[in-house]
């Protein structure tokens, strides 16, 4: 029989407005201290100025599940897409660093020989602290926090390598640069703040003492107590790391809500028949309950709105703690009284229940203005930072 302590963990629930105002200052308290589990990693990049009429790039979106391809043009001063790819799966069948660039680099090399690509804009959604050779921004990979695990790759400059590559094979780019996605985000809303809620989460920002647009790789927020069924996660996927991630994005939403229904003491034949049906939604799964559009024959009534009041209360916890996040960023930047906040992530745009909830307890937790500006892929954003002038800190 699964048993663990409630010493330590918190209740599953709705935030109380105390606790949530509590995390907020902690995570004001966190950024201004030299070494906390929030990151504040530079980026090299802010709001671009004009754009460069007739100049085209490569986007690549390299995240934890998908690569993502597109060619972007500007044209008449507006930014156009000339051609764009399928999602394709990210796959952990890559023994070494050097693989996973030749992999990529043949993904890529199609693209730039068809459209005579010269810039290309790089979206890496793990944490990186960025190596800066103008014009390049390319980024030493810190950690590895998504599902695409390569043995080898923290410390391993993905961006210098696949330049490497692509001169092997005779392509000179003129210019390359790395970014966060989160980092993308705010870019493509024009902001000062990114969120991403997908897949995994995370938040960017601007800072009061640095010129450029930084990733604070908030999913590693430890100031909030795991709830026992994060914490069996936490336990079989690098414990004590990624604390406010594996309660809140969609990489973990699907199992955290199975975990709670056998914490609760269901039948496991019941869990496993769930767990069987819905795998392939994942957290999509976790959302259609949630908005009470999920039916199963197999559960009765009262079974059936357990399980809504459990993944209603996931959904609450994920927007109540991200809020927590961009309200601390908008805090530490006391003097900015307006903010543009872009918005993207799976678990943000497709739960109904996630942009209102976001918005309310934002409002709850600062009087500083702000608007919610919603960014289909912040792969627009990694465009500006390349077609853009002045986009570069250095420029």
């Amino acid at each position: 029989m699964l048993e663990v302590s409630m010493s330590g963990y918190r209740e599953l629930a709705e935030l109380d407005l105390s606790v949530l105002r509590r995390l907020t200052d902690q995570f004001v308290a966190y950024s201004q201290q030299p070494e906390s589990c929030l990151a504040w990693l530079p980026s090299g990049l802010h709001q671009g100025s004009e754009w460069q009429n007739g100049t085209k790039a490569l986007v690549v979106d390299m995240g934890g599940s998908f690569l993502r391809v597109a060619v972007a043009m500007v044209i008449d001063s507006e930014l156009k897409w000339l051609e764009q790819s399928t999602d394709q799966p990210m796959k952990n069948h890559h023994p070494d660093p050097d693989s996973l660039v030749s992999w990529l680099g043949r993904q890529l090399l199609p693209w730039i020989k068809r459209h005579q690509i010269q810039q290309l804009a790089f979206i890496l959604s793990y944490p990186h602290s960025i190596k800066v050779h103008y014009p390049y921004i390319t980024a030493v990979l810190n950690r590895q926090t998504k599902s695409l695990t390569v043995p080898g790759l923290e410390g391993f400059d993905i961006g210098e390598a696949l330049l490497r590559w692509l001169e092997d094979e005779g392509v000179a780019l003129s210019k390359l640069v790395v970014m966060n996605d989160s980092i993308a985000t705010a870019l493509a809303a024009e902001g000062e703040i990114g969120l991403v809620v997908g897949t995994g989460g995370n938040v960017a920002a601007i800072h009061p003492h640095h010129p450029d647009l930084r990733n604070t790789e908030a999913g590693n927020f430890d100031a909030i107590a795991h709830t026992q069924a994060s914490a069996l996660i936490d336990i079989m996927s690098q414990p004590g790391e990624q604390t406010m991630e594996k309660q809140t994005t969609g990489q973990y939403l699907y199992q955290l809500l199975l975990n709670q229904l056998i914490l609760q003491a269901w039948p496991l034949e019941l869990v496993s028949h769930l767990a069987v049906v819905n795998q392939a939604l994942g957290s999509a799964w976790v959302s259609q309950v949630a908005a009470g559009t999920f039916q199963d024959a197999k559960l009765d009534p009262d079974k059936q709105a357990e399980l809504q009041h459990w993944a209603e209360v996931l959904i609450t916890n994920s927007y109540q703690l991200w809020a927590t996040a961009v309200a601390g960023c908008m805090k530490l930047n006391a003097a900015h009284q307006q903010f543009t906040i872009g918005v993207t992530g799976a678990v943000a745009l497709n739960c109904h229940q996630f942009l209102p909830g976001l918005q309310q307890t934002i409002t709850q937790l600062t009087d500083q203005q702000f608007r919610l500006k919603l960014i289909k892929h912040p792969m627009e954003g990694a465009a500006k930072a390349v077609l853009r002038t002045q986009s570069l800190v250095i420029d």
